[in-house]
């Protein structure tokens, strides 16, 4: 007789969390929010964001070591009025910005300010970094001409672009930053302008993976960047020699970096050719648009009730998925397709082969954080109900071995998700922001102090 069969192994506990609260200096009051460079960035530069507006900028996190009082002494950004704030990378020299968004205290017009990671190696710092726009610059603060700051103004960045969104303009604007030639000015160039429809209100914006994402009512907008940052129309040269070897250079190398045609010189003169993009121009509605919603969920009824649902935070799992976090506290993922994004145009309509897939869980989630990664079967992320306590869930791809009735239905199938509880924290004090710094760590911002979970 065979012996019997063994029994399944248990699956594997996860790791212990560990928990180190992090020195910060003393403030009243205490930071509301926390911004962190992009995970490709050199430094892994932290940002605090208080309620009055103004900012703390630290070189790296803070040390876990009480002595090390280097750490304790960031570059403080003060008010007026903050409205906005992002980091930006910019490749290839791998310079870290910091730029915030104010009123103007002399025009109407937005205020940018930006702050440079100075490259000492014993003690980085964050610097003001002079700024440049159309031919005007200044050391302390450059004024955008032409974009109201009104009532309210947006900022995301990525590597080498910056989306600055204004409600009183009715527009976003794509901004290529590239440090100049004396290699501590920042230039900025209006690549694209998307006009805002007023009704489609924006209530989240995000660069991520090579795509620019509004959050909307009731779903997701997207823009390939590349076709912002490269798609505008060549402005003609006044001679007509110029204009062909400029048409020659982009037939042959495609010269243009960040939206602009570099300069091409002539054989037959001593002079460069002074072609260059104008400024694409779009309609937020060319951008493809996803309702947050799947099939099986629209079929339970009240769609009034989906449209006043509004998108208001993104979060790239991975090259083509994106956590969505909508108003009523919902999770939802959003899987595109992977295409090569042309240079040609600003969008490309592909949302029928978007797939949306509402997460179910009970907690109405407030936080949300996720370390983007290029797994594609599983997915940690962290969520919290702005309360006392932070989750930590995992999110895995289930393959159906029934999916032979043609590609579409085996497509749906193979992105079936199942979302699953792994462990919870619990905090003295109510969180106030949540960010991932790996795949297995987190930093949570209490009400004025600031801890480290993680495996390690």
């Amino acid at each position: 007789m065979p012996p019997p069969p063994h029994p399944p192994s248990p699956p594997p506990t996860p790791p212990p969390l560990s928990a180190h609260r992090l020195p910060l200096p003393l403030s009243h009051p205490p930071p509301a929010s926390l911004l962190l460079a992009p995970p490709s960035s050199p430094a892994r530069a932290l940002a605090l964001l208080f309620p009055d507006s103004s900012a703390h900028l630290f070189p790296s996190l803070p040390s876990l070591s009480p002595v090390a009082t280097s750490s304790l002494a960031p570059t403080t950004v003060r008010s007026p009025l903050a409205a906005a704030a992002c980091f930006a990378l910019l490749l290839p020299s791998s310079h870290l910005l910091f730029l915030s968004a104010h009123p103007s205290p002399a025009s109407p017009a937005v205020h940018l300010r930006a702050y440079s990671l100075a490259s000492a190696p014993a003690f980085p710092r964050f610097v003001p970094a002079p700024l440049s726009f159309k031919r005007n610059a200044s050391a302390s603060g450059l004024p955008l001409q032409g974009l109201p700051f009104g009532l309210g103004v947006r900022l995301a960045a990525g590597v080498n672009a910056v989306a600055l969104l204004s409600l009183a303009a009715g527009q976003i604007w794509v901004l290529a930053p590239k440090l100049a030639a004396d290699g501590r000015t920042v230039e900025l160039h209006k690549c694209a302008v998307i006009e805002l429809e007023p009704v489609r209100p924006v209530y989240a914006m995000e660069i991520a993976m090579g795509r620019l994402l509004l959050g909307e009512s009731g779903g997701l907008r997207v823009f390939p960047l590349r076709g912002l940052m490269k798609g505008g129309k060549e402005r003609e040269g006044k001679k007509e020699s110029a204009v062909t070897a400029g048409k020659k250079c982009l037939s042959k190398k495609n010269g243009m970096v960040n939206g602009l045609v570099m300069p091409v010189r002539r054989r037959e003169g001593d002079a460069v050719s002074t072609c260059k993009l104008t400024t694409l121009r779009v309609k937020q509605s060319s951008g493809s648009y996803c309702s947050s919603q799947n099939d099986d969920y629209k079929s339970q009824g009240d769609m009034e009730s989906m449209k006043s649902v509004k998108v208001v935070s993104i979060h790239p799992l991975s090259k083509n998925k994106f956590l969505v976090l909508d108003s009523s506290g919902v999770l939802h993922v959003f899987i595109l397709p992977v295409i090569e994004m042309g240079s040609g145009a600003a969008s490309k309509q592909y949302s029928e082969n978007i797939h949306t897939y509402r997460l179910n869980h009970p907690m109405k989630v407030q936080l949300s954080a996720v370390f983007s990664s290029s797994s594609i079967k599983t997915q940690i992320f962290w969520v919290s109900d702005g309360g006392h306590s932070v989750h930590v869930m995992s999110a895995v791809e289930i393959e159906s071995p029934n999916g032979d009735n043609g590609d579409v239905t085996r497509e749906r199938e193979l992105a079936t998700i199942k979302l699953s509880a792994i462990e919870a924290i619990f905090t003295s004090e109510r969180v106030q922001d949540i960010v991932p710094i790996s795949k297995d760590s987190i930093l949570i911002l209490g009400q004025g102090n600031m801890f480290l979970y993680g495996t390690s």
